[in-house]
């Protein structure tokens, strides 16, 4: 590198908080990244840098933002599909892989917060949003506060009820609202409006208080356990048991980002901060107000439950059935929530819908985009 190449690198690092991503020094026969983008670190706060990935491409922007757990690097095959009509980026939150491991700042304010920051920094304007799972609530919280900033959301099984919140069919929600009735009607026991208020509360909370011990009751096995010591014994074990859990082959180079490499080759531990996970489970917050913006939400419905699901017992038909009950209410109270919104329900799909359901979802996409332009 030339000198005048790199006082210009560190101007623009100093500027405007953007830091080119150097190549570490790797053995030949190392594991080396195919995918076409570039990575910078972009400074959002003081002390915090996020991971872009940048495919270029010619149109409009298009910002790809994965779920909890996971880095830029799970849109690797799927994002370059939408080059030949759109700039695509990929941004890595906070948290994990190459981005800062922050000890805190995980409300969804902030991460969204930490996306804006990213489009002032690289000059992105009004970009389609597209999230995956938790990132729906990155989603709502930019449209919830600043729609103005982007031209579309796209929620790819990701609304949830921290993408729109279920008010009423809450348990906890309703049973809190119930006690704060019959503490009220406690203190006045012959007050007919207050009577009225607590039967009027009942039905709802007695239907949550059923569909409660219904999932107690009926639990659905886990999609799948923690990984073997199998598993990890090579990235490319690993990569065969990630391609049977998620309903197709990931980027590969999303576990080389999401796990530190063992000193024999094998699988180490989660590249992450350790404070990540529960802080950002901590502080969802409940989005309840319609987004005046085009959303476009691919659900899996009824959703493929994994492979230590198996429908050969009473109980794992009526834990399956009681899943697909709150799936179906909740697409149904963020497509009734979100009067733009245009919802697509693909039946058996993986949580991992555009790994899964690839051909289905660009579809989708693709003919959404366009309504755009």
């Amino acid at each position: 590198m030339n000198l005048l190449r790199a006082i210009s690198l560190l101007l623009v690092s100093i500027f405007f908080g953007r830091q080119i991503c150097s190549a570490q020094t790797l053995p030949s026969n190392a594991w080396h990244d195919p995918s076409s983008h570039h990575g910078e670190m972009i400074t959002v706060a003081e002390g915090i840098q996020l991971e872009v990935l940048d495919w270029g491409g010619t149109g409009s922007p298009l910002i790809f933002l994965s779920g909890l757990g996971n880095t830029a690097h799970i849109w690797d095959h799927f994002a370059p599909k939408f080059t030949d009509r759109h700039h695509v980026y990929a941004v890595t939150r906070r948290g994990f892989g190459k981005s800062t491991h922050a000890p805190a700042g995980y409300a969804p304010e902030r991460l969204a917060d930490d996306i804006l920051a990213v489009m002032d920094q690289l000059k992105i304007e009004k970009p389609v949003l597209i999230g995956h799972s938790l990132a729906g609530e990155e989603l709502s919280s930019i449209g919830t506060r600043h729609p103005e900033r982007v031209s579309a959301l796209i929620y790819l099984d990701a609304a949830y009820t921290y993408a729109f919140y279920d008010a009423a069919g809450d348990y906890e929600s309703s049973l809190a609202d119930l006690r704060q009735k019959i503490d009220a009607l406690a203190v006045k026991p012959e007050d007919t409006t207050l009577m009225d208020q607590v039967k009027a509360a009942l039905p709802q909370f007695e239907e949550n208080l059923n569909r409660k011990v219904s999932s107690m009751e009926n639990p659905l096995p886990a999609p799948y356990g923690p990984p073997s010591a199998a598993d990890k014994a090579s990235f490319a074990a690993m990569m065969k048991r990630m391609t049977g859990a998620v309903g197709g082959a990931p980027p590969e180079a999303e576990l080389h980002e999401s796990f530190l490499p063992g000193p024999d080759g094998s699988v180490g531990a989660r590249n992450a901060s350790p404070e990540a996970g529960s802080a950002v489970f901590k502080d969802y917050q409940r989005f309840t107000t319609p987004i005046p913006l085009p959303i476009l939400a691919i659900m899996g419905y009824p959703q493929n439950k994994g492979p230590n699901f198996h429908a050969d017992t009473p109980k794992n038909i009526a834990a399956a059935a009681a899943a697909d009950a709150n799936q179906a209410r909740q697409i149904d109270v963020f497509e009734r929530g979100q009067p733009t919104a245009h919802v697509v329900r693909i039946a058996e799909a993986n949580h991992y819908i555009f790994i899964s359901n690839e051909t289905q979802v660009l579809i989708e996409m693709y003919k959404f985009l366009a309504t755009l332009s």
